[in-house]
């Protein structure tokens, strides 16, 4: 069997689709909160979430399927802290209301 050009394993692969799929849910859930803000919700629904709780949900999502890149080697969780450290050192100057 050949192997596919980008040498990924279908296990990776699904990893990855994952990881992309979980960040358009988050993407998502933040354009509902820019459009009708964080307690909004769906008015045809009232036993659904708001657009706070929704992020959250998908956020935790999102958190789940980096971790299982870190799980399987994929990425190292200690390279992903070091870069969110320097990350948090160097966007201070660029955020105008923080």
């Amino acid at each position: 069997m050949e192997k596919p050009f980008n040498n990924l394993s279908p296990a990776q692969a699904e990893r990855l689709d994952l990881v992309t799929e979980e960040m358009g849910e988050v993407l998502h859930a933040i354009g509902k909160i820019k459009r009708h803000g964080y307690n909004s919700f769906n008015p045809n629904d009232i036993l659904s979430n708001s657009n706070k709780q929704n992020l959250e949900e998908k956020l935790g999502h999102l958190l789940y399927a980096i971790n299982l890149l870190s799980l399987y080697g994929e990425v190292w969780q200690s390279r992903i802290d070091d870069y969110q450290y320097c990350r948090e050192n160097t966007i201070k100057q660029w955020m105008h209301h923080q």
